[in-house]
């Protein structure tokens, strides 16, 4: 048998599931049997792996591709030498150039509070994404 139909035996005999329409889902009753169960976690397991991908997809396709772990590391060292600290920009969309202007403003800006560039890091920059 072939995990994917191991996965739905617990279908194979009416008196062992039933439809909760309030809650939307399937449920086991007591008479399914102990393989039955197993079946039943397994296919809990493959559709949850199914909606995270599902989900994933979906921010992918309304936000793009996050950057890479390479362009994460790349920011957070221009970042560091700049003494900014980045917060929150691991699953950033969009050009990591864009991220380095706004250091380099940041760090402009700064030169004229230098009371602030004492501390190290000196400054932090944090993405929130609603």
């Amino acid at each position: 048998m072939k995990a994917y139909d191991e996965s739905m035996y617990w279908m194979r005999n009416d008196d062992w599931f039933r439809i909760n329409h309030e809650k939307d889902c399937f449920e086991l009753t007591d008479a399914a049997p102990q393989r039955a169960v197993e079946s039943f976690q397994q296919y809990l397991i493959n559709n949850d792996k199914q909606a995270m991908a599902s989900a994933y997809k979906s921010q992918i396709a309304k936000y793009g591709v996050p950057i890479s772990h390479e362009q994460y590391d790349e920011l957070r060292q221009y970042a560091k030498d700049h003494s900014i600290r980045l917060s929150g920009f691991r699953s950033f969309v969009g050009e990591i150039s864009v991220i380095k202007t706004i250091i380099d403003d940041i760090n402009e800006i700064a030169t004229d509070f230098p009371q602030y560039l004492m501390s190290e890091p000196a400054l932090y920059l944090n993405l929130i994404m609603e």
